[in-house]
């Protein structure tokens, strides 16, 4: 699976399903913005029996007592965080966790093995020097591609049709 199709499906994903790949992610990794659940358990296990550095961490922090979810900042403090906050947190680490398929798998079926019209469309956003619609080139690879062609000139048809359809001349790489 290419990465821009890994972040179409990303954002198909429910918020929780986001949280899910990443809590995954920080608990294999020791990832400093490991989130947690803003509850007594969390308390128990950081700072059992340290009331005192609990305290500290909260004042010193920026925690509003309705969040759900909290987190250490970067100097040993508490930050607590609502739902969208740990969804952008999720989304600033979508890169590392595409990286590391074992994270998304449960969660977002990777197609490649599947359907070879992701490659193809792949070869031909490679094939010009413009970044194409990819709904233009999945209808394409779709509705127009043919087996019985070769590569070359299975590109040079969708160069056709791509500037018949949208008006809109495209360069090859590879032309002079």
């Amino acid at each position: 699976m290419t990465e821009s199709r890994f972040l179409e499906k990303w954002d198909e994903c429910t918020r929780e399903q986001k949280f899910q790949m990443f809590k995954s992610y920080c608990c294999e990794c020791g990832c400093d913005d490991e989130v947690y659940d803003f509850d007594e358990e969390f308390f128990d296990m950081c700072f059992h029996d340290r009331p005192m550095e609990a305290a500290r961490a909260c004042v010193f922090g920026d925690v509003t007592w309705s969040d759900p979810y909290i987190k250490f900042d970067g100097y040993g403090n508490l930050e607590s965080l609502d739902e969208y906050g740990v969804e952008e947190l999720c989304d600033e680490y979508v890169s590392t966790i595409f990286e590391h398929k074992e994270y998304w798998e449960d969660y977002i079926e990777d197609e490649e093995e599947d359907d070879g019209n992701e490659v193809i469309a792949d070869m031909i956003h490679d094939s010009f020097e413009e970044v194409l619609d990819t709904a233009a080139v999945d209808q394409y690879v779709e509705d127009y591609w043919r087996g019985d062609l070769s590569e070359e000139e299975n590109i040079q048809e969708f160069k056709t049709w791509y500037e018949d359809t949208f008006n809109e001349k495209i360069t090859l790489m590879n032309e002079d």
